[in-house]
């Protein structure tokens, strides 16, 4: 646990706002796509479609802030891909407790050891993971998991050619066979070092990929109301040390318990139909894209509210979205702060994420 001398640092922390990283401009660029699935799923009577694609979208947009290497063009692409396999998967395991446990914990595996190569490819398997717990709630047939994979493919595929279009300056794209050739070579390098038993990241991903297994598991298993946001917060909050996975967990909380209370306001003063519903998310979806690496809780708040309301489009009642994201949110930080303290790993410089 922090000493005392160190919870006013960590208060601080908490309480920062970094607005050298606000960038309206590149969060107007993520908007488009989202806005133009939302409306076409209003207009073609398929609101629900309209959510997943604009979900696929709004996903796809925060790797426009990521780098692989030079790329920014990869992250997108990556994470893409990642979420629509991942769709694929999480329906299907979603049958099942106990297939679903294995699914998430071997998926919350391979994130952890993401998180040993680059902020990039950490946040293309965060994404791909969050998407497998997401859809896992809802198991259906194979026909209907692939129309949603489809659906998230096609809207991160449409928010990376919009975000393209309106980039006013390509800052890489294509890279030549020796820059592919030489950052293949350095990824194998980076997964030997990784995959020994002695390996800070070895033991980071077994964790994650163990805590996954039995957050999932156990809420499927129990039918906990909204129960992939249980597992989500604890994938998300914990991190390789002890101080990240504190900050991490408390701004997590305390931004879900706001944001709880806006949607709350918001839906009792707004009373929103379809399209006012569809314009919240939109102006939440931009918050989220400034503010994330502004501070930490207040995107939280944000990305609660963006979240309620995005559901509501689809009619699930924003009422109960809230109370229940409330109540995973906090069941998932206190599993990622125990998770973390049943064997407390060493801070290590090889985590670069």
């Amino acid at each position: 646990m922090p000493k005392r001398a160190e919870v006013q640092p960590l208060v601080v922390e908490w309480s920062a706002f970094q607005w050298s990283a606000f960038d309206p401009q590149a969060a107007f660029r993520c908007l488009p796509a989202i806005a133009i699935l939302l409306a076409s799923g209003l207009a073609l009577g398929q609101p629900a479609g309209g959510m997943i694609a604009a979900s696929g979208a709004m996903s796809v947009g925060f790797g426009s802030f990521q780098r692989i290497g030079k790329s920014q063009l990869t992250p997108m692409l990556f994470g893409c891909a990642g979420m629509c396999l991942s769709t694929l998967a999480g329906t299907l395991a979603g049958q099942s407790a106990i297939a679903l446990g294995l699914t998430a914990g071997f998926w919350g595996f391979l994130y952890g050891i993401l998180i040993a190569f680059s902020a990039g490819a950490s946040w293309a398997g965060l994404q791909s993971t969050i998407a497998l717990l997401v859809v896992s709630a809802y198991p259906v047939t194979m026909g209907r998991a692939t129309a949603r994979a489809s659906l998230i493919l096609a809207g991160g595929l449409l928010q990376i050619l919009v975000v393209s279009l309106l980039r006013t300056r390509i800052e890489e794209e294509a890279a030549s066979p020796d820059l592919l050739a030489g950052g293949w070579r350095i990824a194998f390098k980076h997964l030997r070092r990784t995959l020994t038993l002695d390996s800070e990241a070895l033991h980071y991903s077994l964790r994650m990929g163990l805590t996954l297994a039995v957050t999932a598991g156990v809420a499927r298993a129990i039918s906990i109301h909204n129960g992939y946001w249980f597992p989500m917060t604890a994938l998300i909050v914990l991190r390789p040390d002890f101080r990240q996975t504190l900050v991490r967990g408390v701004a997590r909380v305390a931004g879900t318990l706001v944001g709880g209370l806006v949607a709350t306001l918001l839906a009792a003063i707004l009373r929103p139909g379809p399209v006012a519903l569809a314009c919240v998310v939109v102006v939440f979806a931009w918050l989220c894209y400034t503010l994330l690496r502004v501070n930490y809780a207040t995107y939280a708040a944000c990305i609660t509210v963006y979240i309620v309301f995005l559901l509501g489009f689809a009619g699930l009642p924003e009422m109960s979205t809230v109370k229940y994201r409330a109540l995973n949110t906090f069941l998932g930080g206190v599993v990622a702060l125990v998770s973390y303290l049943v064997r407390r790993p060493s801070t290590s410089p090889y985590f670069r994420a």
